[in-house]
C-alpha cells in the first residue's frame, strides 16, 4: 500500500520497479534474427515504360512544352533574384517579363496542342466507327 509520499515503500530504482517499467514499454521482445525486409511496407515496382504507345507528334509536342516551361521558370526566377539580391531592376525586370511571356506562350501552346490532339482523336474514332459499320 502506498505511503504518504505515494510510493509502495520500496526504494526508487529497485529491481522490481525496473522490471515493471521494462515490461510496460517492451511490447515486443527483440527478434533473435534481424530481417531488413521487415522494416517497412513493401516497395512498389515501377511500371515497364518500354512499350509506350505515343505517336512521334505527341512526344515532340510534349518535350517542346517541357523545354518552354523550363526556360520560362528559369528566366522568371533568375530575374526575380537579380531584382531582390542585386538591385538590378533593368536586367531582372527583363528576365522576369521574358519568363512570364514564355509561361503565357507555353500555356497557349498547351491549349493548342490539347485541342489539336483531341480533334485528331475524334477523327480517328470516327473513322474506326465508320469502318465498323461498313465492314
Amino acid at each position: 500500500m502506498p505511503d504518504d509520499e505515494g510510493t509502495d515503500g520500496e526504494e526508487e530504482g529497485s529491481p522490481g520497479d525496473w522490471q515493471a517499467v521494462e515490461q510496460r514499454y517492451d511490447a515486443e521482445p527483440d527478434p533473435e534474427e534481424f530481417e531488413p525486409g521487415n522494416l517497412g511496407p513493401e516497395i512498389p515496382e515501377a511500371p515497364d515504360l518500354t512499350e509506350v504507345e505515343a505517336s512521334s507528334e505527341v512526344r515532340y509536342r510534349f518535350w517542346a512544352l517541357v523545354m518552354v516551361f523550363n526556360v520560362a521558370l528559369l528566366a522568371a526566377s533568375v530575374g526575380v533574384m537579380f531584382v531582390a539580391f542585386q538591385g538590378e531592376w533593368e536586367l531582372g525586370g527583363q528576365l522576369t517579363l521574358a519568363g512570364l511571356a514564355l509561361f503565357g506562350f507555353g500555356y497557349y501552346r498547351y491549349r493548342q496542342t490539347k485541342a489539336v490532339l483531341a480533334e485528331k482523336g475524334e477523327e480517328e474514332q470516327g473513322e474506326s466507327e465508320g469502318s465498323d459499320r461498313n465492314g
